[in-house]
């Protein structure tokens, strides 16, 4: 029998260092062990992001300025003007609220023959700046 290298028993994977990580949105728990299933790393990133920015303000309980203003956009003409806001409200959304995370650019996107319209934004972790990212949302898409 061959004697087994200790650095053979661990992988890349294994060596990998969880930095962040948060609760599912949905809650679910491991059938086994009863433990509640959690994001790591980006992942976690990219789920709070998107809670953030998808969370209207005065929404959540003894938080009144959590939250953008999405929402307020939905019904009117997306137009220069409110794209600006948007822009605006998105960027000091994450940045008042998300620590982790340094923001670089957001894009906006509409198509108003098919009345949607989505957001992309560009970020990078404080743990690896020069590494940028992106989280696109489609926060309004038409249904028939």
């Amino acid at each position: 029998m061959a004697a087994i290298n200790r650095a053979d028993k661990y992988t890349v994977n294994s060596k990998l260092q969880v930095k962040f990580s948060d609760f599912t949105s949905e809650f679910t728990s491991n059938p086994a062990t009863g433990d509640l299933y959690k994001n790591v790393n980006d992942f976690a990133i990219k789920e709070s992001l998107k809670n953030l920015i998808l969370t209207e303000q005065g929404e959540r309980m003894f938080q009144p300025t959590l939250g953008g203003t999405i929402r307020r956009s939905l019904f009117g003409q997306l137009d220069e003007i409110t794209v600006t806001r948007l822009r605006s409200s998105v960027e000091m959304t994450i940045k008042n609220h998300e620590p982790r995370v340094v923001f670089r650019d957001i894009s906006v996107v509409t198509d108003d023959d098919r009345n949607n319209a989505s957001l992309t934004i560009f970020y990078s972790t404080i743990n690896s700046p020069g590494q940028i990212q992106d989280l696109t949302v489609n926060f309004l898409t038409r249904v028939r």
